[in-house]
């Protein structure tokens, strides 16, 4: 079926997802061209917010009301950082987890949770069962296993892991190395059907 031009570009008015009009701005040549100003749009909306730390309760409320009533502001977000050290609180691990369900094209996550108490209430409210399905690279400082396992059987496009044993410190994205800061730096593939505990070391073990 052919459409004109005009009506190509009313379509891409209507998308928000940066990867829909990327593999729809590719169906041929003359798309693509009506698709420029969108593209455009969007790299700039990732410019501006595809990098997002969440580390206290009114920032977190702030962006899931930003992120709910803007669609392309939260299609545009590439990388997240939880960073979080306040005790149990199961309000503000629930509002981790709206958050990270209203992100699906995040593709770097890092969650870095201090207190224990506070480990499971984000586990229990299911922080780390939210379908990220660009995701490629997760660090945490989460020490349980089990969960952080069977988050990344869910995941097999993942291809970097680092489990830190603390937090890095730092300001922004958390983009600081977990090399230098004690932890277990490993490529991941596609884990077997069932993946075994990790060994009590605190090393992960991956499938060759």
């Amino acid at each position: 079926m052919r459409l004109p031009f005009e009506l190509w570009a009313l379509v891409f008015e209507h998308l928000e997802d940066g990867y829909d009009i990327y593999a729809l701005a590719y169906v041929c040549r003359g798309v693509r061209d009506v698709a420029q100003d969108a593209i455009e749009q969007h790299a700039a909306l990732v410019r501006k917010h595809g990098t997002v730390t969440l580390n206290s309760y009114d920032p977190i409320r702030h962006f899931i009301r930003n992120a709910s009533a803007t669609p392309s502001m939260r299609f545009a977000i590439r990388t997240l950082t939880i960073r979080c050290t306040v005790s149990r609180d199961f309000q503000v691990a629930a509002n981790f987890a709206i958050a990270l369900r209203e992100l699906p094209n995040v593709r770097t996550l890092a969650i870095y949770i201090q207190n224990e108490g506070m480990v499971q209430a984000c586990l229990r409210v299911g922080l780390l069962r939210a379908p990220l399905l660009r995701l490629k690279s997760f660090s945490t400082s989460m020490s349980w296993w089990a969960d952080v396992m069977a988050f990344l059987a869910s995941h097999p496009a993942l291809r970097d892991l680092a489990i830190t044993s603390d937090a890095p410190t730092g300001s922004g994205s958390g983009a600081s190395s977990p090399r230098s800061h004690g932890a277990t730096v490993l490529p991941w593939c596609a884990p077997p059907d069932e993946p075994s505990p990790p060994p009590s070391s605190g090393r992960v073990r991956l499938p060759a």
